[in-house]
């Protein structure tokens, strides 16, 4: 009989991370450490493993919060990567909107706290820097920009006439108009949907007062099966309710951005006729969720 392979207690893993990382020469190498570990793992072992990263990270930054600008720059070219095994695991509390637990919502939230901590200026200029090394392909922005939203948005990310216009002092429009024209980059070349998190992306796009530019660009994606079929997973939560999770589309807070009506007719398509048996089977998670979800309307 062949026996149950064992698996690492969380203690266990934080020990493994922490040992990845002292025997890194600098963050970035750390970092490549934890990328490299992380990537055969399981979905299951993943889920524990970046809520290790979480925590150790969180020790390292009250430990050493003068280490912040290096932590960013390498989480911002690393995080996006290792959130986008996440599917985006999100807690629902009764009949309250989820609660932002998906990787990458986390991580942002976690160094959001830290540069909060610091003066306008140096928070602008840490941000900043950081962004310069998402350079020479490397151009994920998904978690730069949840960290933006985290800082900027008073009333959530839908509540664009709330946003602070001073997160990063003096800075901040520029550093938004930064974000913007990288969206604006890979809308035209069609790289948004190979992000970590096209559903951020559009978010912040959203939050710089474009709400009609955004629900454009996903009406014409809609008239196109290959970008239609890439719309399909954006709007599906994993939702965490009672020790089960659910997959929802959360049509009354989606419907800012996606005419989820429509999408179905091309999503019907796909699940019948699509190309590859990826996107059928993204069509049909698609009209599930959506279907699981359309009560969301009526709260």
């Amino acid at each position: 009989m062949t026996s149950a392979v064992k698996l690492e207690s969380p203690d266990e893993i934080a020990a493994r991370i922490e040992t990845l990382f002292a025997a890194a020469e600098d963050h970035a190498g750390g970092m490549a450490g934890f990328a490299a570990a992380f990537a055969p793992l399981t979905d299951h072992e993943r889920l524990i493993w970046r809520e290790a990263l979480v925590a150790s990270l969180g020790d390292q930054l009250a430990a050493r919060p003068q280490m912040l600008g290096d932590w960013m720059k390498s989480l911002l070219l690393y995080g996006p990567e290792l959130g986008r095994a996440a599917d985006g695991i999100r807690l629902l509390d009764g009949g309250r909107e989820p609660g932002l637990e998906a990787f990458e919502d986390r991580l942002g939230r976690l160094l959001a706290s830290h540069l909060a901590i610091l003066a306008p200026q140096d928070r602008a200029r840490c941000f900043a820097e950081a962004l310069e090394g998402l350079a020479g392909g490397k151009e994920d922005i998904s978690l730069a920009c949840a960290i933006f939203r985290s800082l900027s948005a008073e009333g959530g990310e839908e509540a664009v006439s709330d946003r602070r216009e001073d997160c990063f002092g003096t800075a901040t429009q520029a550093l938004r108009d930064s974000l913007y024209g990288r969206i604006q980059g890979l809308v035209r070349s069609g790289a948004i949907w190979s992000q970590a998190s096209p559903a951020t992306l559009l978010w912040f796009w959203f939050s710089c007062g474009q709400e009609q530019e955004v629900y454009q660009f996903t009406q014409k994606a809609m008239r196109d099966p290959a970008f239609a079929a890439r719309l399909f997973a954006v709007p599906v939560d994993r939702l965490l309710s009672d020790g089960a999770v659910h997959e929802v589309v959360l049509a009354r807070r989606w419907s800012k951005l996606l005419d989820l009506h429509r999408l179905e007719k091309p999503a019907l398509d796909a699940a019948l006729q699509g190309a590859t048996r990826d996107i059928r089977k993204s069509a049909r998670r698609f009209l599930d969720a959506f279907a699981n979800g359309k009560s969301d309307l009526y709260r």
